[in-house]
């Protein structure tokens, strides 16, 4: 049966030689052994096809081809279009699963993850099926909250004071009283140790630290994990934008590392860090205001998925 959710542990099994693996890669990497190349291997003992257009699956690796149903978001949207909700529901389900297949995830999957992947926004699947719930069956830990906020129990207003990292280079103009003093986490805080803090980006530093700069960040939430701090790490530019930057003439230019790679490791970060989660918002003076906003309200509102809650309009500033 094409596209079906197929055993992890039946995957892993050469269908050449019945030897067994562990892990994906390490599967790939005999299939090489076997003068075969992985898109023949894969398309040959595991047709699938884009459930909207019946074209093949595209093969870009062997994950995105054994977990995908769809070959972009827009034929996903045009198969939601066109059936019911139980379908609907039934299909999230299968994406989910099959990505478990492969993945170490650990929690439920944010509004990040579901709009970095071909998978359903999930505002969408919120409104298919008890989300939460549901995935909590499957053995996933709730991390981020999306019922019971109310902007009107969280009226704008501005912190006393910040505390701005002596190493943020480019501050952004905030109306509040600021002190430039070494932070240990984060760019901005309401002190140097306060529980909350937040971590800001412009796209092209949100690939730099993401590339080149991985291992250290790592290193930096960890001793954030250590201290139980919270971090925000918001990034100065739309989530459309950082997803295609590689079809933007201006950071085409600038960045060779492409979205995939850069969204992989975000979602690593997301599954792997309880207390970290990433806003993606629309220009420097609207991250000026969310840095206000949420160093008033902190851990409250950093409880709830931001980002969910900015792409539903339930998160817009006055």
């Amino acid at each position: 049966m094409k596209n079906r959710v197929m055993d992890k542990r039946e995957i892993l099994t050469c269908k050449l030689c019945n030897q067994s693996f562990d892990e994906l890669s390490e599967l790939d990497s005999h299939i090489k052994l076997h003068k075969i190349k992985k898109e023949s291997y894969y398309r040959k003992y595991y047709p699938r096809n884009d459930l909207f257009t019946g074209d093949p699956i595209s093969f870009t690796n062997s994950e995105f081809y054994l977990t995908s149903l769809f070959n972009n978001k827009n034929s996903l949207k045009a198969y939601f279009k066109n059936n019911n909700s139980a379908e609907n529901t039934s299909i999230c389900l299968r994406l989910i699963k099959a990505r478990m297949n492969f993945k170490k995830l650990n929690y439920i999957p944010c509004q990040v993850e579901a709009r970095s992947l071909v998978l359903p926004a999930v505002s969408t699947m919120l409104g298919l099926f008890d989300y939460e719930e549901k995935l909590i069956d499957f053995g996933l830990k709730k991390k981020l909250k999306y019922d019971g906020f109310d902007i009107k129990k969280f009226p704008v207003g501005v912190p006393e004071s910040i505390v701005i990292d002596t190493r943020e280079k480019k501050p952004l103009t905030l109306k509040t009283q600021t002190e430039t003093i070494k932070l240990d986490h984060g760019d901005y805080a309401t002190s140097t140790d306060s529980k909350f803090c937040i971590e800001r980006k412009s796209l092209t530093d949100l690939v730099s630290t993401i590339s080149g700069g991985y291992d250290r960040f790592l290193r930096e939430l960890d001793g954030a994990k250590k201290e139980k701090k919270k971090i925000v790490v918001l990034v100065e530019d739309k989530i459309t934008n950082c997803l295609a930057f590689n079809k933007i003439p201006y950071y085409a230019r600038m960045i060779k590392a492409q979205p995939s790679f850069i969204f992989h490791r975000i979602r690593h970060i997301l599954q792997n860090y309880k207390d970290v989660q990433f806003l993606f918002i629309d220009g420097r003076k609207e991250a000026a205001r969310f840095v206000e906003f949420l160093l008033v309200y902190g851990n409250k509102v950093a409880k709830y998925d931001l980002q969910y809650l900015y792409d539903t309009k339930q998160l817009r500033l006055i």
